[in-house]
């Protein structure tokens, strides 16, 4: 039986979907939630991660924002 190479699955964007929708259908089996709820759920998860950096520049290393430059202006 060969290995799984779970490195290059979780850099998959796939993978991520199927996984996020996995969790969409346990939380709905399990806790009961409506499709109505997602939307508040899904903008509280949003607003975390906006809040703490985690949606950032896709252009710079890290979570840093890309130094200022004559662009910017």
């Amino acid at each position: 039986m060969r290995k799984i190479d779970w490195s290059a699955r979780l850099r998959s964007k796939e993978f991520i979907v199927a996984i996020a929708a996995l969790l969409g259908m346990i939380a709905n089996s399990a806790f009961g939630i409506t499709p109505e709820e997602w939307n508040i759920w899904v903008a509280l998860v949003l607003g975390v991660f906006v809040s703490g950096g985690v949606i950032a520049n896709p252009t710079t290393p890290g979570i840093k924002d890309a130094p200022d430059d004559e662009t910017n202006e």
